[in-house]
């Protein structure tokens, strides 16, 4: 009985509706809108160097920036989630968009750590 409803309940793939975009119509240019999100790692990551003095110091997250007209996306990894890390991150994907000629207008994103009054 229960497969009888679970198939009745089933939509045909090609009905499922067209894939939705998270762009607006005002947005035709790259840096008009970058959408970003953080991760946590379950399994801390070890930092990358060439040459030094080895660290214990993990990557425990990244930050996720990606830009809705060009849908180029920019990974920063972060030794943690502080307030002070995630600017880090916001300051070097800015000045990567701006070594390319492109300005940053807006974020959107959830109210995690971009709710905070230092990251805007």
């Amino acid at each position: 009985m229960s497969c009888v409803f679970g198939r009745s309940h089933r939509r045909p793939w090609r009905n499922k509706g067209k894939p939705g975009t998270i762009r607006k119509d005002d947005e035709t240019e790259p840096g008009d809108c970058v959408s970003l999100d953080q991760l946590v790692s379950a399994q801390p990551g070890l930092i990358p160097q060439m040459s030094g003095y080895l660290t214990n110091m993990r990557i425990w997250g990244a930050t996720v920036f990606v830009d809705h007209v060009s849908d180029f996306v920019y990974v920063a990894l972060m030794r943690d989630l502080t307030l002070d890390e995630t600017l880090l991150a916001k300051t070097s994907f800015e000045r990567l968009a701006n070594d390319g000629g492109i300005t940053i207008k807006s974020y959107r994103a959830d109210n995690g750590r971009f709710a905070d009054k230092g990251f805007i």
